[in-house]
């Protein structure tokens, strides 16, 4: 049973970044081998994996959107800058 719909190298590159296995593996607390072996058969991840992930996603959302309002209170407002 794969729980997992998206690639686990898209989330893992999305949250963590190009070297993305050895910190989802810390986060996960499990070795970078098991990351890389779910990776390879994704019918191998263990249940309760994606409600892990999930959460990670949302935190990394509320991070997100604190650093964007940050940025807008700092003025930082990319609709109106000379950015673009």
């Amino acid at each position: 049973m794969e729980l997992i719909k998206q690639p686990l190298s898209m989330i893992g590159l999305v949250f963590f970044g190009e070297a993305w296995r050895a910190p989802m593996a810390e986060v996960l607390e499990v070795d970078e081998e098991e990351v890389i072996a779910w990776e390879n058969d994704p019918t191998t991840i263990p249940r309760g994996i994606e409600e892990k992930l999930t959460t990670i996603g949302a935190g990394r959302i509320g991070e997100i959107q604190l650093i964007l309002h940050l940025l807008k209170e700092a003025g930082v407002d990319r609709e109106n800058s000379d950015y673009d």
